[in-house]
């Protein structure tokens, strides 16, 4: 029986100081063209895509999309973009596609656009697949050797390096040198490219196609300014600066620059700061939307993959493994993520290349339900060799249970595959919407008390709707949404026969609670 009685405070993780003593780093331990990925390591890769069926069927999956990279005219603009989130049509919120006329038309209703800021933001969409497309390359190449996808790689490097080079001597002969965003206005989406570049270049470095001049270039026209942006900036505990600390840490490895990297791990924003002060007692990021944890983890997936091969292996810290734990008592019974906050309603295995990186560095067994089928990049090229042969995942069954870091209770009757959350967590923050004592039910097969969850950022429906009281099934007064409030927890029980929850929050209303 589940009961509901509807009448944060945060806890940030205790864990002794000595938890976080990092090991000094080593740069003359590894240099460019292993720092993502060993000599041992690649051919390992190689054997692997060559034996195993899974592993043959990802490695031409990119080789495919690298082929695809190649044969595209190399028509970078070299011109700022902009919000490439707004190059959506406002109708079905689906991504548009530019017209032969100029203009831009919407993939699903067709119907057509035109104005400066979808240009812009179309602009942004080819920024992102050449910068985006080189840490595909730089893994086809590891795959294949094919020289190809090397050269290509240099070409899109040297031209974007070349721009920013002449860019920074223009704005120094008009008295501007100030550091900016190179090609988008957002220095999120300009960490979240860097750090596949990072990738993809590290893996071709020594490619016969680079010179050292070319190299030289690279460094002071790309990775040095856009890397300048991300330690200009300082967004504390939110993913932004997860994504920062990530682009910095890479950026700097490939650099081989210690200063650089040790801000991105202990400066007042690093690394080590968002692993003290912004994991809650549940190993769950303190934005406490599905979406934005995993968005975070694959920041810091991209850091802790680059510094383990520098010998300093922040896996081993305990909050770590904590991130990929904490997620999994989530699901609804059909397996999916609900739409708590901010996030979209999508299978826990959509995030399964992320835990193939969780479960060769933590070893934790029932991440292998996750595992099957192996078809990501990652799995490949960072996972597992193999699965052990008598494959048999630790039993796994999602409970009923309550966490008052993360202020969520999960009620679940096993038997009639139905699960109830309720809600009544943090303040508002980042990514959390005015729905305090809200409840979310999963019953029959499906969702039926349905948290909205999130659109597109710029599309107006989301402050007009999505994020206010009305569109969940939580309190109102006065037809009012809830004042941002934290809740707290009365009383939890589980027994043999029945689970109860009760909890109270004032919801911003004088005199109600």
């Amino acid at each position: 029986m589940l009961a509901i009685a509807c009448s944060l405070i945060l806890l940030v993780v205790a864990v002794p100081a000595a938890a976080f003593d990092v090991a000094p780093l080593e740069l003359d331990a590894v240099l460019p063209g292993e720092i993502f990925c060993t000599d041992e390591e690649a051919a390992d890769i190689r054997e692997r895509a060559a034996t195993q069926a899974w592993a043959t069927q990802v490695r031409d999956r990119i080789l495919r999309e690298a082929d695809a990279i190649v044969a595209e005219d190399l028509d970078i603009p070299l011109q700022a973009g902009g919000l490439a989130g707004k190059y959506r049509c406002p109708r079905d919120d689906a991504y548009l596609k530019p017209s032969a006329d100029g203009g831009h038309v919407c993939r699903v209703c067709a119907t057509r656009y035109e104005g400066r800021h979808l240009d812009r933001a179309y602009v942004a969409r080819q920024h992102e697949f050449w910068l985006n497309g080189m840490e595909t390359l730089g893994w086809a190449y590891t795959l294949s050797g094919d020289t190809r996808y090397s050269a290509r790689a240099r070409a899109i490097l040297m031209t974007y390096a070349e721009w920013g080079l002449s860019d920074m001597a223009a704005r120094k002969k008009a008295g501007n040198p100030g550091t900016r965003t190179r090609f988008l206005p957002q220095s999120l989406d300009e960490a979240r490219m860097l750090c596949r570049i990072a990738v993809g270049y590290d893996r071709v470095y020594r490619a016969e196609a680079f010179s050292d001049t070319d190299h030289q270039t690279i460094a002071d026209g790309l990775l040095r300014p856009v890397a300048s942006r991300m330690l200009a900036a300082d967004h504390a505990l939110s993913n932004w600066q997860s994504w920062h600390n990530a682009a910095i840490a890479c950026a700097g490895l490939v650099l081989r620059d210690a200063e650089v990297i040790n801000t991105a791990l202990h400066g007042p924003v690093g690394f080590l700061h968002q692993m003290r002060a912004g994991i809650l007692e549940s190993g769950m990021w303190h934005e406490p939307a599905p979406l934005y944890h995993f968005f975070a983890l694959r920041a810091h997936i991209y850091l802790l993959e680059g510094m383990v091969r520098c010998g300093v292996d922040l896996y081993r810290i305990p909050v770590v493994a904590g991130l990929f734990n904490a997620p999994t008592r989530w699901p609804y019974p059909d397996g999916t993520l609900p739409t708590l906050n901010d996030s979209d309603r999508v299978p826990l295995a959509n995030y399964r290349e992320l835990y193939e990186v969780g479960y060769r560095r933590c070893r934790r067994t029932h991440y292998q339900q996750i595992l099957t089928p192996r078809n990501s990049m990652w799995a490949l090229v960072w996972g597992e060799r193999a699965l052990p042969a008598n494959f048999e995942p630790e039993e796994y069954v999602l409970r009923s249970s309550n966490d008052t870091s993360e202020g969520l209770a999960i009620l679940r009757d096993l038997d009639r595959g139905i699960a109830a959350y309720l809600d009544y967590g943090s303040a508002m923050t980042s990514h959390v919407h005015l729905a305090r004592l809200g409840i979310v039910l999963f019953a029959q097969g499906d969702a039926r008390f349905i948290d909205p969850g999130r659109i597109s950022y710029v599309n107006p429906l989301f402050k007009q709707w999505y994020i206010h009281s009305l569109a969940h099934n939580a309190p109102i007064i006065d037809r009012r949404s809830q004042h941002p409030s934290a809740g707290s927890l009365l009383n939890y029980v589980h027994t043999d026969d029945y689970t109860l929850i009760r909890a109270r929050a004032s919801l911003g209303f004088p005199g109600v609670n």
